[in-house]
């Protein structure tokens, strides 16, 4: 998905490039800068998003401002400002629906049965999980957790703040899920090399990237990431 985006971006800046020279040549004519031009700074990566994004309510949200603050450059749409919230609750709601047309489920690895443990459902497939009830906060703060021993997991909160787990050193227990949640901030995740990660993120006005290794063999160990953002991100090394 990241190897489309680059393709398209390229596209899309060829075609700006060859429109121009174009316009210098005299072949065609128009003005290159208009009114609401740099609206396109959010139109055009918007559009984007949608193509090449799995989670689209944001790039649905941006795509709506965009085309609203280019809409007032030639139309003053303040006068419809008792408009406004209602407007905001319906793009909401389109974006929900947007964000479960696409979705796509996420591919899952063989995963193989611990003794003495329940299975349970994790992206709507039964996984034999280890328990990893340990909760880590950062409200307005910075914290930096870095575990060197077992690790199984936990569930991580950063509101206005930033959380750094590093796990790169641990002994990672076979399907442990890590509950990632950003709040108006951001959480970096360092994974070792040889570990499988399985993210699944639901996000508005924010993002998840994962850098993580994906060619690795069937019985690597896999660790489950659910992300939640809300005008923050998680980024996943």
């Amino acid at each position: 998905m990241k190897k489309t985006k680059g393709i398209i971006w390229g596209l899309v800046i060829i075609a700006l490039g060859v429109l121009w020279g174009l316009n210098e040549a005299n072949v065609l004519s128009f003005t290159l800068f208009f009114d609401g031009w740099w609206t396109l700074f959010i139109i055009i990566p918007s559009l984007i998003g949608l193509i090449t994004d799995k989670d689209k309510k944001g790039s649905l949200i941006c795509l709506a401002i965009g085309v609203l603050l280019l809409v007032n450059c030639y139309f003053d749409l303040w006068q419809y400002k008792k408009f406004l919230f209602p407007i905001i609750v319906v793009i909401v709601g389109a974006s929900i629906i947007v964000g479960n047309i696409f979705e796509k489920e996420q591919p899952q690895p063989v995963m193989p049965q611990q003794d003495g443990t329940q299975p349970q459902e994790v992206y709507g497939q039964p996984v034999y999980i280890p328990q990893g009830n340990q909760e880590y906060y950062a409200s307005f703060s910075s914290q930096n957790y870095q575990f060197d021993k077992g690790f199984a997991g936990g569930k991580f909160c950063a509101t206005f703040g930033a959380i750094v787990i590093d796990i790169r050193n641990a002994d990672i227990v076979h399907n442990c899920v890590i509950d990632a949640k950003a709040t108006f901030g951001g959480i970096d995740i360092y994974v070792p090399s040889d570990v499988r990660v399985v993210v699944k993120s639901n996000s508005f006005f924010g993002g998840v990237s994962d850098k993580t290794n994906k060619n690795l063999p069937p019985d690597a160990k896999t660790i489950f990431i659910n992300s939640s953002n809300l005008f923050g991100g998680t980024d996943v090394k």
